[in-house]
């Protein structure tokens, strides 16, 4: 279950984009710095946040992925399923499942990645999936790790490989 706290300190009306409000992977930025600039919650007033809403992602299981926040969508991953998610209602936008295709060896999720217009995640049956971010649907499905040998994909992780020396044109959806 996600429950909607400091994640909803961008109110309506105020731009997604503008800086420290887009938050494309686990670690805030491709390199990895868990940085944010945002200046609205600090030490003084982190005590008087409320949560303001609620939103069932799953039947079980734990939550171990970070939520992303990108163009003003939260995205979140369990083991098996993408959402998109309004970050200041909980209001789901859309939800993308995966039909696993081997064995599982760990059935968790580290979370998705966004460039360019594409969400990407690892799955624990070993494949790298990229999602049109503003459909959901698959733009491409590839098989990466070996689940017979206990290795699962964190996407977070292959994203940033994949952005140096790779064209960001090459990996967004059409």
């Amino acid at each position: 279950m996600l429950s909607a706290a400091a994640l909803a300190a961008l109110g309506p009306g105020e731009d997604p984009d503008a800086p420290g409000i887009t938050w494309p992977t686990y670690h805030n930025d491709y390199a990895g710095q868990r940085y944010s600039p945002l200046e609205q919650i600090d030490t003084k007033n982190v005590s008087q946040l409320n949560e303001v809403c609620r939103l069932m992602l799953s039947d079980g299981g734990s939550l171990r992925a970070g939520p992303i926040v990108v163009e003003g969508t939260m995205y979140l991953t369990t083991a098996l399923d993408t959402f998109a998610v309004e970050p200041t209602t909980c209001r789901m936008l859309r939800k993308s499942s995966h039909k696993p295709l081997a064995h599982m060896p760990f059935p968790v999720n580290r979370g998705a990645a966004w460039l360019n217009g594409a969400l990407f995640r690892g799955t624990p049956d070993g494949h790298l999936i990229a999602l049109d971010s503003k459909t959901g649907k698959k733009v491409w499905d590839n098989v990466i790790d070996r689940p017979a040998v206990d290795e699962m994909v964190a996407a977070r992780s292959k994203v940033t490989s994949m952005i140096d020396g790779v064209s960001p044109t090459t990996i967004a959806p059409s």
